[in-house]
């Protein structure tokens, strides 16, 4: 037997709080990113989402990612997205590249801007 890779893992122990999503990140995975995003908003603290091992994200995510970075801001809290070239390529592709909390190209993004 294979080691199997979790979809999303999430670390609410640390300041930023991290969710690691990996695999393809589609419609199926929505439910629990939604509950791990509006635990984040009560947290009040800033948090990294992880697309450094997926392979493909679905457009449902992005949009639950977007909407949470606003949440966060008008909280005073912020979304850093960390992407594969996969999942660059799906940022860019449906139009999310430099919106809130989500890297132009590259990199790493604040929800207020370019980070390192």
């Amino acid at each position: 037997m294979g080691s199997e890779t979790r979809p999303m893992t999430i670390h609410r122990d640390l300041n930023p709080w991290r969710i690691r999503l990996a695999a393809p990140v589609a419609f199926s995975t929505a439910e629990q990113l939604k509950e791990a995003l509006l635990d984040w908003l009560r947290s009040g603290q800033d948090l990294e989402v992880d697309f450094q091992e997926a392979t493909a994200v679905d457009v449902a995510a992005m949009q639950l990612i977007w909407a949470a970075a606003r949440e966060g801001r008008d909280k005073g809290a912020s979304i850093r997205v960390r992407a594969s070239e996969d999942a660059e390529k799906a940022i860019r592709d449906s139009g999310f590249a430099g919106a809130l909390g989500f890297p132009e190209v590259g990199g790493l993004m604040e929800a207020g801007g370019a980070v390192e």
